[in-house]
């Protein structure tokens, strides 16, 4: 994802300089390339963090953070997502997923708050390491 979102700004910005203003307005070019850039400071990494009150899931510079506590948690586990799954921030029959590298997974079950009724839901965290963050997570907050 990083390489791609680093190669269409380059691709746009050498179109620009070879083909002028009569093929891609200024306009169009800079609204370009401060969005791909954009995208590139807000989505180039997942960082997964842990303290006593929450799991935070944070992307790139902080703009998308996600917080889940770790008390409402019932179940950790690894799952592989297919490749059509993709990667970013995904609704998926399984739940939300939140990827940016590879294909494993640590699928995580909890009961959502914010709801009256106390819902479970699931969030699964693509990772290239899913046994250490599952081992992780099962020895800091005692998960099964």
């Amino acid at each position: 994802m990083l390489v791609l979102f680093t190669l269409i700004p380059i691709q746009i910005t050498v179109s620009y300089l070879r083909l002028g203003q009569a093929h891609v307005p200024t306009t169009v070019f800079v609204i370009l390339l401060v969005l791909f850039i954009g995208l590139i400071i807000t989505f180039y990494k997942l960082t997964v963090k842990a303290d006593k009150e929450c799991i935070h899931l944070i992307y790139g510079l902080g703009l998308v953070h996600i917080r889940i506590r770790p008390q409402a948690v019932t179940e950790v586990k690894i799952v592989n997502t297919p490749w059509y799954y993709g990667y970013g921030i995904r609704f998926t029959p399984k739940g939300m997923l939140y990827n940016i590298q590879g294909s494993s997974a640590v699928q995580m079950t909890y009961l959502d708050s914010k709801t009256t009724n106390g819902k479970l839901k699931t969030v699964m965290i693509g990772t290239n390491d899913a046994s250490g963050l599952q081992k992780f997570l099962q020895q800091e907050y005692g998960l099964i």
